[in-house]
């Protein structure tokens, strides 16, 4: 199972639509998880090497986290891609999305050069390097859409696009609707302007 996985992440990064035309259509289970693992360990590694603390308890949380926030991501995915009218099965784009993120894993090791060697150059090199391995992450996460429901590359990028966008104007309106209620009770009760300094003393009403 470790040899079929490292094969599978070997052709994600050499040969992407011929390893995830197999991972969709086959059921590599055990050889996902086991890079969603991988993937969560190293990530987890890199962050104590940056900030410390033990690191079993961050794997732990990590792991859970992590495959909660994957399940999700799968689902919300499934859902758009269903909504623009494209058929495919979830489990294909659930073993396919480790596989996908992997290039993330080797990004977050990157900032650790800066504790080693910390100078502008640096800092340079593993901004672009970084940016790169996620735009590649990104790119792969299409690709796995585009595959798994049979669909060109623009409605790919069009799926991935719109949860973001969605949770992007969700949060807008979220703000919006405080600020709004806010306001209205201010109109509604003139006496909280008068409460108010008494509650920020240190504002300068």
């Amino acid at each position: 199972m470790l040899a079929n996985t490292f094969d599978l992440l070997y052709d994600t990064i050499m040969h992407p639509h011929q390893a995830f035309a197999n991972i969709t259509q086959r059921p590599f289970n055990r050889e996902a998880v086991l890079a969603f693992i991988l993937l969560v360990v190293l990530s987890s590694l890199a962050g104590v090497g940056l900030v410390g603390g033990g690191a079993l308890a961050l794997v732990g949380i990590s792991l859970l986290s992590g495959a909660a926030g994957m399940f999700f991501w799968s689902a919300i995915l499934h859902l758009t891609v269903t909504l623009l009218g494209a058929d495919g099965d979830v489990r294909g784009l659930l073993r396919a999305l480790p596989f996908a993120q992997f290039p993330q894993a080797f990004a977050s090791f990157l900032p650790i050069l800066l504790l080693w060697i910390p100078s502008i150059e640096v800092t340079g090199i593993v901004g672009i390097l970084s940016a790169a391995l996620t735009i590649w992450a990104l790119y792969l996460q299409v690709l796995a859409i585009s595959i798994n429901y049979r669909i060109d590359i623009s409605r790919a990028i069009i799926a991935f696009i719109i949860p973001g966008v969605a949770l992007f104007f969700f949060i807008l309106a979220l703000i919006g609707l405080m600020i709004f209620s806010f306001f209205s009770a201010l109109t509604a009760d003139p006496t909280i302007w008068q409460q108010l300094p008494q509650d920020l003393p240190g504002m300068p009403f």
